[in-house]
Parts: structure tokens; C-alpha cells; sequence
């Protein structure tokens, strides 16, 4: 077993941050082994895929959405993952701001070949009751 440090400290795990495995969803693997029809698909991060988790659970929907995530405005969907979005519905929530947006638009556009659906939407608007 390889021991690793960071900034001389011992680490309890090591994360690969590039090559193919920084261009995988997170969630697939949950989508395929439920055969989960609605995908809420965050292209940034981890937060707002916490967020979007417990936002379908309070909607009583955990149990039919999949929730997919992709590590930042980086990722390039591998073709076998795009794979897994054959007739599935998608929805995809970008950050508000060009980056994000484009993101969105750029991983919308690689799944509507193979998705049933893909809707995209832009939160840039939207505020809380109290501003």
C-alpha cells in the first residue's frame, strides 16, 4: 500500500484530477443500477449536486431522479457515459455566469443526440423571497 502526503501530512485518500477520470459523471453508476428515467445533471460540482439531492428528497422524488454531477466547467463527456442518457430526460442547471452557461450548453448538446429530452435552464433570475 502507497503511502501519500500533502504539504508533508499523511492523506487518507488520493483524488485523480485529470485524465479520463476527471471527465467522469459522478451519479451514472446510481442512474444505470436504479434505471432512473429523469437526470438533474449539475455540470459544476459538488455542492450544488448536495443541493439538488436535497431538493428531491423534500419533493418526495429521490427514489425516480438521478442526480449527476461533473467536476467543473472542464469535463468532456466521455462517449460511454454519454451512452448512459439514451432515452432518459435530462435537465441541466449551469452556475449563472458565461462560464457556467456554457458548460450547460456544451454538455446539452453532446446528450440530445441520445437523450429522450434535454432542457436547460438558466437561473439567472431567480431570487429569494427576501432579495
Amino acid at each position: 500500500m502507497r503511502r501519500s502526503a500533502l504539504k508533508g501530512e499523511r492523506v487518507k485518500a488520493e483524488a485523480e484530477t485529470k485524465g479520463q477520470a476527471w471527465h467522469r459523471l459522478i451519479g451514472l453508476n446510481d442512474v444505470v443500477a436504479n434505471d432512473r428515467r429523469d437526470i438533474l445533471l449539475i455540470p459544476e460540482g459538488s455542492k450544488d449536486a448536495i443541493a439538488a439531492l436535497h431538493f428531491a428528497a423534500a419533493e418526495s422524488s429521490l427514489s425516480r431522479v438521478g442526480v449527476v454531477a461533473a467536476l467543473g466547467t472542464g469535463v468532456n463527456s466521455l462517449a460511454e457515459d454519454v451512452e448512459v442518457f439514451h432515452s432518459r430526460r435530462v435537465r441541466t442547471f449551469g452556475d449563472v455566469d458565461q462560464e457556467g452557461m456554457r458548460t450547460a450548453q456544451r454538455i446539452g448538446e453532446r446528450l440530445a443526440p441520445v437523450a429522450a429530452e434535454v432542457q436547460m435552464f438558466d437561473l439567472a433570475r431567480l431570487n429569494r423571497d427576501d432579495g
